[in-house]
């Protein structure tokens, strides 16, 4: 796992998660984003707007954080 990361101006450190991009609900990984953030909350917000066609699950290390559902398409 990465070392924490510095949060700008604060001082304070940020966790880091990764957001996984799966190929479909009971699929494989098949990409990440990296994402530091104060906390899950945080995390959370900058995982939405990752979402799309594809399920997407937010982990903090070994931890599960959210799952995200695919969305349909308008």
């Amino acid at each position: 796992m990465a070392p924490p990361a510095r949060s700008p101006g604060t001082g304070g450190t940020l966790a880091y998660y990764r957001l996984y991009l799966l190929s479909g609900p009971n699929g494989r990984f098949i990409g990440f984003e990296e994402i530091h953030a104060a906390d899950d909350a945080e995390a959370t917000l900058v995982a939405e707007r990752h979402r799309g066609p594809q399920p997407l699950e937010l982990w903090c290390g070994t931890r599960r954080v959210k799952t995200f559902p695919a969305q349909e398409a308008d």
